[in-house]
């Protein structure tokens, strides 16, 4: 039988939120997939019933999009309590509207950064989002990927390990907000993501797995490779007593990504049916910050309003070498009340009354004469999600008017004049880096370095996908055709 692989994209972003603290802030890029095994064709006989393929999925509710930047535990008086959090959750829906069962792995990627400091776990759920069933054991991702030294709760962890068909029991991680119903399980581990001595392509991949209580087999499977990433770095900004909107730098460079894929028979989905999830992720551990990259000379370069690139630097010390080389692509910030308009039926634009957030961008070019302004606006998509930026557009044959492009529910459209915006920046944008706060490092006496004053990092923020694939695992024919 000819077979033909058919793919359809469909695709929902939902880029930064921000947040207070030292936190991490996660975009969530989700596309929805259909890849379809068997297609029909118009040069197969009539009488031969091609089995339709029609698997998607979506994600339905996200309840945040930030996590804080802190350890899940606290020493106190000798012993580590549980500070605790609020788990990430994700709600997903793999749906089968074809003719044929079809088996699911479900995949999520990002920067190493973000992964490796997450606990991860997969249940099931009813359509309304409410957890059900846990799929598999908390997941804590450092343990199967890192060489553990020390206590459970003081371990090192800066080498990746390198497993030969070993066993790891997950009853041995911490508990990280663990749901009450898991069932630890012993995986068997393979593999390793470190980079090979020798220079060469040699797939770096970590292999999990295990039984379920049926005797199923599951699996994870872990993969890492370096790529050239976009992200964002958000600085706090003051004037005097005043507490201005943080700036947020937008930066790429070559980073750590992972790629997870769960396996699971609990995935699969039976024809004309679909399977509601609920993915949660709980962080674990404080990331530090060490970044003095941010001084006075940075800011100088972000003034002249174009592209530049600089090497990272995590330490005063002249012989450590430079880090990663970083690129700058410019810088955004939000700005808070302004006010939302609408069209009378003279045609003229009125407030309504209301007031919304515009996230206000500045991309550079080659030179400062190049830099663009852009629009996005930071609200709810629909009723079920939190807030997201989403792109402004101008109204065509209106003058200054920007209306969001909200696909999700179009008749949520917002609109405001860009004019408003201006009105509503608490300080002018060309001394937006005026006010962010520059503080000093200091050595180990305590003593001010010279010339070593810096901005220190608010906040971070990386792109993670979550996605699904599908291939057939039933073999039923559609209906034969007269």
């Amino acid at each position: 039988m000819n077979e033909q692989m058919q793919k359809q994209f469909h695709r929902r972003q939902y880029p930064l939120v921000r947040y207070l603290g030292l936190l991490l802030a996660v975009a969530l890029l989700f596309t929805g997939v259909t890849f379809a095994r068997y297609a029909t064709n118009s040069g197969i006989a009539a009488s031969v019933g091609i089995a339709a393929f029609d698997a998607t999925y979506s994600i339905d509710r996200v309840n945040s999009t930030t996590f804080g930047n802190q350890d899940y535990y606290i020493e106190a008086n000798g012993t580590h309590v549980p500070l605790g959090a609020t788990a990430l959750s994700v709600q997903m829906t793999l749906k089968n509207d074809g003719d044929t069962d079809v088996a699911s792995t479900v995949i999520l990627s990002g920067p190493a950064e973000y992964w490796d400091n997450l606990a991860l776990q997969i249940a099931q759920s009813d359509k309304n989002g409410i957890a059900g069933m846990s799929l598999t054991p908390q997941l804590v991702l450092k343990d199967l990927l890192y060489t553990k030294t020390g206590s459970a709760h003081e371990a090192s962890d800066k080498e990746y390990k390198t497993w030969n068909n070993e066993g790891y029991d997950t009853g041995k991680s911490l508990d990280y907000g663990d749901r009450t119903d898991t069932v630890e399980k012993v995986l068997t581990m393979n593999g390793s993501l470190a980079k090979p001595q020798d220079g060469s392509d040699t797939p770096r991949e970590v292999t999990a797995t295990w039984k379920d209580d049926n005797g199923n087999d599951n699996a994870l499977r872990i993969t890492a490779k370096e790529e050239e990433q976009q992200y964002d770095v958000g600085f706090a900004r003051k004037d005097g007593s005043d507490i201005l909107p943080p700036v947020y730098v937008e930066c790429k460079k070559n980073m750590t990504v992972y790629t997870l894929e769960f396996t699971l028979p609990a995935l699969d989905v039976a024809e004309n049916s679909e399977q509601p999830l609920v993915l949660f992720l709980n962080w674990t551990t404080e990331i530090v910050n060490g970044s003095i990259s941010a001084n006075q000379e940075f800011w100088d370069n972000m003034e002249k309003g174009n592209s530049f690139d600089f090497q990272n630097k995590v330490s005063m010390d002249p012989t450590e070498p430079p880090g990663d080389k970083i690129i700058v692509l410019g810088y955004h910030y939000d700005v808070m009340g302004v006010p939302v308009v609408q069209q009378k039926i003279d045609g003229e634009w009125m407030e309504t009354g209301e007031t919304t957030t515009v996230r206000v961008r500045h991309i550079f070019g080659e030179t400062a004469g190049d830099m663009q302004t852009k629009y996005q606006h930071v609200a709810s998509l629909n009723d079920s999600d939190g807030n997201y930026a989403h792109d402004f557009l101008e109204v065509e044959g209106s003058s200054g008017i920007l209306q969001c492009d909200n696909k999700s529910s179009p008749g949520n459209i917002t609109y405001v004049k860009i004019s408003d915006i201006e009105s509503a920046i608490e300080r002018p944008s060309s001394s937006v880096f005026d006010t962010v706060t520059l503080v000093p490092v200091v050595d180990e006496s305590g003593n001010d370095i010279e010339n070593s004053h810096h901005a220190p990092i608010y906040q971070r923020g990386f792109l993670v996908t979550f996605a699904a694939a599908f291939v057939q695992s039933s073999e039923v024919p559609a209906a034969q055709q007269p």
